[in-house]
């Protein structure tokens, strides 16, 4: 299991923020799908790595009690 901090999940809030406000931001004015997609691909990732390190965290609370 990989060394886990809070700074380590967010970190990847911040990013999954910051890139979530810039597809809002350009939704509609942004026409390469190529980008879109990549970017779409980006918040799926980030959403997944938060989900699996907080389980993993709560997993660790729970073996502590």
């Amino acid at each position: 299991m990989n060394f886990l901090s809070s700074n380590d999940i967010n970190n990847h809030l911040e990013q999954y923020d910051s890139l979530k406000i810039k597809q809002l931001t350009f939704h509609g004015i942004e026409n390469d799908p190529a980008k879109i997609k990549n970017d779409a691909n980006k918040l799926e990732a980030l959403k997944k790595e938060i989900k699996k390190k907080e389980q993993q965290i709560l997993e660790i609370k729970l073996e502590l009690k």
